[in-house]
């Protein structure tokens, strides 16, 4: 998709030359995805979307909704609606749709749309205490996964969104000593992994701003930091290091 017609897309103008899935045999269909968000199955529409990503043989999943009209407020307006927005069967597979849009979007190296920076904005603002009941023991481990995937991404693409997420969200003591905690090692996407690529997402972009914000932010010192140094049975480091992240810390 050319940057002209990922600019029109992000005014929410429906491409001229969309094709319909069926029409092109593919199982994924961006009209009934958007028709089913709104008939009372949502649930069923986002988790066909986490599906269709997952299959290669769909193609840009993420390119068609946006051709077929949609954008990222379209998805978290569906939070907005919602009466128990603490309702996990929901919420989750709503944020990893909003995640998908925006790795879709970083993938393709063009202009961040303006629908997803503002979707992005009206989650730290109007459903912050969704993110920390995700984020807190009332949460599900999966939860947690998913709102620090969704953070570190948001973090990831714009660099005065991070500087939000640092100013909004909150780690009390007792979450941040379970996000920290390293419960199943065999799995690549634990919760602690998670966590750390969401700090590791503050330090890659190489924001002094952003840096100094985050080593300002209450909670995430020294001790908590060293906590994210694990050895692995050979003794090489994963992920985080006191050479390289403690450090990161340490200079600015």
């Amino acid at each position: 998709m050319t940057t002209k017609k990922r600019k029109l897309l992000a005014n929410n103008d429906v491409e001229e030359n969309y094709t319909p899935a069926e029409k092109r045999g593919k199982h994924f269909s961006a009209k009934w995805f958007r028709d089913n968000l709104f008939n009372g199955n949502e649930i069923k529409a986002l988790r066909n979307f986490l599906e269709a990503c997952k299959n290669e043989e769909e193609g840009d999943v993420v390119g068609e909704y946006f051709a077929a009209g949609g954008d990222a407020m379209e998805i978290i307006k569906l939070l907005d609606r919602k009466t128990d927005k603490n309702d996990l069967l929901f919420t989750v597979p709503l944020l990893s749709v909003l995640n998908q849009i925006i790795a879709s979007e970083m993938r393709s190296g063009e202009e961040f749309h303006r629908s997803t920076e503002a979707a992005c904005r009206q989650l730290l603002y109007s459903h912050l205490n969704t993110v920390h009941f995700m984020l807190s023991a009332e949460g599900s481990s999966q939860s947690r996964r998913i709102i620090l995937t969704l953070l570190a991404a948001i973090v990831t693409a714009n660099p005065q969104l991070a500087k939000e997420v640092l100013a909004h969200v909150n780690f009390p003591t007792s979450d941040l000593k379970r996000l920290t905690t390293l419960v199943k090692p065999q799995d690549k996407n634990n919760t602690r992994t998670c966590f750390i690529r969401f700090i590791m997402a503050f330090l890659i972009g190489g924001d002094v701003h952003v840096i100094k914000l985050l080593t300002d932010k209450k909670g995430f010192d020294i001790p908590v930091i060293s906590r994210l140094v694990h050895c692995d049975s050979d003794g090489s480091d994963h992920v985080a290091t006191k050479a390289g992240l403690t450090s990161s810390f340490l200079f600015y």
